[in-house]
């Protein structure tokens, strides 16, 4: 996936939070939450790869793959390589 589909669901994803989150009348304290468990994972990726990258005396804006998904998909997680139908 490139730059701009990543964007678009990175925009979509966040958009459909807000609008779930916070059109109903019924406010919530808690519904502050939903918004932050739903990009939980991202933001702890995009944090955890920029402190890396910083640490290293590496440009944080250069890509690489260490990424958190990046070793998942290196190690090709089918069934003939994962043993999965073992």
């Amino acid at each position: 996936m490139g730059d701009a589909g990543s964007n678009f669901l990175g925009f979509l994803l966040g958009s459909l939070t807000v609008v779930g989150t916070f059109t109903n009348k019924d406010y919530s304290p808690y519904s502050v939450l939903a918004p932050l468990l739903v990009m939980a994972v991202p933001l702890y990726d995009m944090t955890s790869v920029v402190l890396i990258r910083l640490r290293e005396g590496r440009s944080p804006f250069k890509g690489d793959r260490c990424h958190f998904f990046a070793p998942a998909g290196s190690a090709r997680l089918d069934s003939a390589a994962g043993g999965l139908d073992d």
